[in-house]
């Protein structure tokens, strides 16, 4: 079963820049900063929304208060996943990306996981 919103636009990136960007995904460290694995595509993509959670406190008490999933269309084969979290520290409110990866079309048939632990996914 497809998730998310029907895909709408591909990008044509190489399977060379395909490879770059699944490398450049591995070595940053998660949680990162708001738009640190957009920043690794050499050209830019519309993003499809996946799945949110509203609010669901994360079991590892990090301040986590929900967040979203969106993809990246690289080509019509290969996605880029990028799930993100929203903060909430006293009055300190901010978005990290938590993990992102780079699936085969066949992969992401299948491939599931939660924005963090304990969060709880609406798929869009």
């Amino acid at each position: 079963m497809a998730m998310g919103r029907a895909i709408t636009e591909f990008g044509d990136f190489t399977p060379s820049e395909v490879a770059t960007i699944r490398s450049g995904v591995l070595k940053l460290t998660f949680p990162a900063p708001a738009g640190s694995v957009v920043r690794l595509l050499p050209r830019s993509l519309p993003e499809v929304s996946v799945s949110f959670s509203d609010y669901a406190p994360d079991q590892e008490k990090k301040g986590r208060m929900g967040g979203n999933v969106v993809e990246y269309w690289l080509n019509r084969e290969f996605v880029l996943r990028v799930a993100s979290a929203y903060y909430a520290r006293g009055e300190e409110h901010f978005t990290m990306e938590e993990w992102a990866v780079v699936l085969s079309r066949k992969e992401r048939e299948s491939f599931s996981r939660a924005i963090y632990p304990g969060d709880f996914v609406e798929k869009i």
